[in-house]
């Protein structure tokens, strides 16, 4: 990124691993740059004010009759160092903004950013982050598993919980069926992982299959759901043709169905509609999209209680 780019983002949905990965990387070119790494976390930040929560952490103060945005460029002009800005996607603009500013008042200065989508900033590369290799199959013997990066992680972490934990001819298919059914999505599967204390890899698959609750500590009832509920119903049509469309495709009306979906996507402002829920894929001269299993499996559950919820309101 040094030489290419000077503003990386990651992009992926979440739990895909993008805040690991960047810790890797901004470990890895540390030694390349005088002042070091600066990392800015966002997540726990709801105030689009992005410079100042950046400035902090950056050890700057703001100046009487200078703007805070004008003492960051200042400051940093000869600087060399990378700046981190982890989940980005709820800031995009505030984001954005701020990488304009270091990128054209500071040329030492490289941002390396991770969100769910890109920031559209001008020189901007972004490197999706794809889920970890998962079997499409659970006919597979236990050695053969063993070169899928998603059953490896789940077995690491089911070791966390169950010392001794390997494949064997009981667990294997089951293992399997989870790292699938998960869509090599890191967090998921380590999420599962943990549940190997109290349950067998069998019971994990089994409870997947009808739900994801099992890989949540709140349930249907927990903060904030009747607010997403809320607004998820107004969106409920969108969310229907993402769903059942995913793979956009259709025998008895291709072009009806890929209409749908493609007005779905690109219509979309929801970030996570755009990136996380449909995933482009080329097919011959076309790009189409298509929904993550586990993703699918959610949404469907999310409307059936929205609907619930519509219909009890009346």
């Amino acid at each position: 990124m040094t030489t290419e780019a000077r503003l990386l983002t990651l992009t992926g949905p979440g739990g895909s691993g993008k805040t690991r990965l960047a810790l890797a990387v901004s470990t890895g070119l540390a030694g390349r740059f005088e002042d070091g790494v600066w990392w800015v976390e966002l997540a726990p930040i709801s105030d689009p004010a992005l410079v100042p929560q950046a400035a902090q952490a950056l050890m700057i103060r703001e100046e009487p009759g200078r703007s805070m945005t004008e003492t960051l460029a200042r400051d940093l002009a000869s600087t060399r160092l990378l700046l981190v800005m982890d989940n980005c996607e709820h800031l995009i603009s505030s984001c954005a903004r701020l990488a304009n500013v270091v990128l054209s008042a500071c040329p030492g200065v490289h941002i390396l950013a991770t969100s769910r989508e890109a920031l559209a900033v001008e020189g901007e590369m972004a490197w999706p982050v794809r889920p970890l290799s998962a079997p499409e199959s659970g006919n597979l013997g236990a050695g053969e598993l063993e070169h899928y990066e998603s059953v490896r992680l789940f077995v690491e972490r089911a070791r966390y919980r169950r010392p001794g934990f390997a494949l064997d001819g009981s667990n294997a298919a089951p293992v399997a069926e989870i790292c699938r059914s998960l869509d090599g999505i890191p967090l998921a599967i380590e999420l599962a992982a943990a549940r190997i204390g109290t349950l067998s890899a069998s019971q994990i698959s089994s409870r997947l299959e009808r739900s994801l609750k099992l890989l949540t500590s709140a349930g249907p009832s927990g903060p904030g759901e009747a607010e997403d509920s809320t607004r998820a119903r107004a969106r409920m049509p969108r969310w229907r043709a993402i769903v059942r469309n995913s793979k956009v495709k259709s025998r008895q009306h291709p072009t009806r169905r890929r209409s749908r979906v493609r007005s779905s996507v690109s219509g979309s402002s929801n970030c996570t509609m755009r990136v996380s829920i449909a995933s482009a894929g080329t097919t011959g001269w076309r790009i189409a999209y298509r929904c993550a299993r586990s993703v699918q499996r959610f949404h469907r559950g999310f409307i059936a209680r929205c609907s619930n919820a519509s219909s009890e309101d009346g």
